[in-house]
């Protein structure tokens, strides 16, 4: 069951000395008093708290500051938080070479340069491959390793034969037509679809922010704000057999929107107390 979590965001940031003569906020450097937010919010105490920091950071680069009682207010701002655990697969397609070496040693390489939580990704043509490293030792005819391409006799999809010229000769490699002239050959190209399950925590945030008056600055409908951390992939499956392991393992890792709600609160209270002002 989620704890309900009541407090003011006047707590000060762990970790954090905060030196008020340090250097003057917007609001004193234009001679005006600073405008007070009292923070009112409700759910699991962590994410409360976390927001709490973020909060405190967008309002002074406004110009404002927290404060503890309601009451001294010129605004209030009342958040819900609210998180569930979920499951959302990561796609990405996967491009297998398989080269084979004068004496016929095989090397099979492979290509993962775009994941996405989108299945229309493998709808989306591949312009690019990662970096293809031959064995050094292939080199024996050429001052660079040249490899052996026909398009005819090479298996799989064709339509990816442009792009793996393209990559190869980028990555230093010579493109042959002939065989003879050549350290190595292309044999095949692959296309895997590759989706990975993930452990993910879904996080909600919805609020209402007012003025004085209790008029409503700037809310949120339903649910509000969501964001999605990437926990890690569904028990039973080795990260170290999946294509694309580190891609899939840093997915995500910026999506987190805290700072981007703290800043449009700061943002639109600081425009509504500056109009009003004027309009007096």
């Amino acid at each position: 069951m989620k704890a309900r979590f009541w407090c003011s965001i006047g707590v000060l940031l762990t970790g954090c000395t905060f030196n008020p003569h340090a250097a003057p906020s917007a609001g004193e450097t234009q001679g005006k008093q600073i405008a007070k937010v009292y923070f009112h919010g409700e759910g699991p105490e962590r994410d409360v708290k976390r927001f709490q920091k973020f909060l405190t950071i967008a309002l002074d680069d406004f110009g404002m500051a927290p404060t503890d009682s309601s009451r001294d207010a010129d605004a209030t701002i009342k958040m819900r938080f609210s998180n569930e655990d979920d499951t959302e697969h990561l796609y990405s397609p996967v491009v297998w070479m398989t080269f084979t070496s004068l004496d016929h040693q095989e090397y099979v390489a492979k290509s993962c340069n775009t994941v996405s939580n989108a299945y229309s990704v493998f709808d989306e043509p591949i312009k690019s491959l990662s970096k293809v490293t031959l064995p050094a030792g292939w080199k024996k005819r050429n001052p660079r390793l040249a490899i052996y391409i026909n398009d005819q006799e090479v298996k799989g999809p064709k339509e990816l034969l442009p792009t793996v010229n393209r990559s190869l000769a980028e990555d230093g490699y010579q493109i042959t037509q002939k065989r003879a002239d050549a350290d190595a050959e292309l044999q095949s190209i692959k296309l895997q679809k590759q989706a990975v399950p993930m452990r993910t925590s879904v996080f909600y945030r919805s609020y209402d922010v007012f003025d004085r008056q209790s008029h409503l600055i700037v809310g949120t409908l339903g649910k509000g704000n969501r964001s999605i951390t990437h926990i890690g992939v569904e028990p039973g499956i080795k990260t170290d057999n999946l294509a694309c392991a580190s891609q899939v393992q840093n997915f995500g890792i910026d999506n987190d929107s805290s700072w981007g709600d703290a800043h449009d609160i700061a943002k639109a209270i600081r425009q509504h107390l500056d109009k009003a002002t004027h309009s007096n």
